[in-house]
């Protein structure tokens, strides 16, 4: 059957398409193909041009296994792919799998489909397709496509689930938002600004920390009521503070916004009361109180209570109270005696004060004296017990100093 006598040329096509006759065979294929090729180039070419309207970011979308066809359509069997870093002609690997350890070959030889397992690291390559020789010297060079990046769709809206690991420094230059709880680890840099109510564990460390929050609410809020050393405080309650703090000082306003240190003793000052244990026997050297920077003027006195009275006694049973003091001008310390002795009883004694007090013969009042200025002031008592005493009778004293002076 002869397809040119039988049909005109238009209805000779539709024959040859539905049609077994072996004249038209070569014809079907050589149509089909033709059709193959443009399913192939026109979603090509629609994606290519995709770009070019798009604010997006977008990168190709390389398939699990590529495939390069040559500049007809067909599969690039045994081509080859030269990849380099962006803009250069320095090599630039990249890997046969998902792990990422083992590297291509550089030309990437394809398979007999034109395929390759590539897969491709986070930087911009520079692609040269050629239908064989090797880099330095391809040939039959299909295409060169600089500037290409797999994971240029990061700079768009990623949602992340799950755990990720990021390896090496992550840079972020917008804000950063964590929501419904999540955690951060690791240094921030630059001046990261956090809103809303982080929380941080550890220590934090700065050079600086700095509060814009408004008059009215407190900048910091501390549950823990220890001291913190080395915490300088110029200001309280509006009052700048001169000086600084001693012994014995309080704050004084010295004018509206204005606050010095001043000398909180008011004089006379009672410095020690404490009594003495109970005892028949000398009481050895007590310290009161340690002069301050400066000479300064005391006054000490004493009061003497029997506590137990003695057994077996025949004469009195004295104590002698002594004041230990150095002169501003002395050379070293000097022990001043009450004396004649405070009679503290007579024979066994009764409960309550001294035989003297009780016979007025001895106040216990001491003329004010001077006291250098970095030394101690000691009292301590001299027991004698009386005759035929076993034992003798306990006392107490009541010592009472007072600093008269500042200076």
């Amino acid at each position: 059957m002869n397809l040119k006598t039988m049909y005109p040329p238009k209805a000779r096509k539709m024959a040859c398409i539905i049609s077994a006759n072996s004249l038209c065979t070569s014809k079907v294929q050589r149509f089909r193909r033709s059709v193959n090729r443009l399913f192939v180039l026109v979603p090509a070419l629609i994606l290519w041009a995709l770009p070019a309207f798009s604010q997006v970011p977008v990168s190709v979308g390389p398939e699990p296994k590529t495939q390069f066809l040559d500049n007809s359509g067909a599969p690039l069997a045994s081509g080859i792919v030269c990849t380099y870093a962006a803009g250069t002609s320095t090599p630039q690997a990249t890997y046969t799998d998902s792990t990422g350890t083992v590297m291509n070959s550089n030309p990437i030889v394809l398979d007999s489909a034109g395929r390759a397992n590539i897969w491709w690291q986070a930087a911009a390559y520079k692609v040269v397709l050629a239908g064989g020789g090797t880099c330095a010297s391809p040939s039959n060079l299909m295409w060169t496509v600089d500037g290409f990046q797999v994971g240029v769709f990061l700079n768009g809206n990623n949602t992340w689930t799950g755990t990720n690991t990021f390896n090496g420094t992550v840079t972020v230059n917008a804000a950063a938002n964590l929501t419904s709880g999540g955690s951060m680890n690791g240094t921030f840099s630059g001046n990261p600004n956090f809103s809303g109510s982080p929380t941080f564990s550890g220590t934090i460390v700065a050079s600086q920390f700095q509060s814009t929050v408004a008059t009215g609410t407190p900048p910091l809020i501390i549950s823990s009521t220890t001291l913190v050393p080395n915490l300088n405080v110029s200001t309280v309650d509006g009052c700048v503070i001169s000086g600084s703090a001693s012994a014995n000082t309080f704050l004084e306003a010295t004018g509206a916004t204005t606050c010095s240190w001043a000398n909180a003793t008011q004089f006379p000052a009672v410095l020690y009361t404490t009594p003495s244990s109970s005892v028949n026997a000398n009481i050895g050297a007590t310290t009161m109180a340690t002069v301050g920077a400066s000479d300064a003027t005391y006054r000490f006195g004493f009061y003497v209570q029997l506590s137990v009275v003695g057994s077996g006694c025949t004469g009195s049973t004295t104590v002698t109270p002594n004041l230990i003091f150095q002169d501003p001008l002395g050379a070293s310390p000097s022990t001043a005696n009450f004396s004649p002795g405070l009679v503290l009883a007579t024979a066994n004694g009764t409960l309550g004060p001294s035989a003297s007090f009780i016979g007025n013969t001895y106040t216990g009042m001491a003329a004010p004296f001077r006291a250098k200025a970095g030394t101690v002031i000691q009292y301590s008592v001299t027991y004698s017990l009386g005759s035929t005493c076993s034992p003798g009778p306990k006392y107490v004293l009541y010592p009472i100093l007072e600093q008269l002076t500042a200076n």
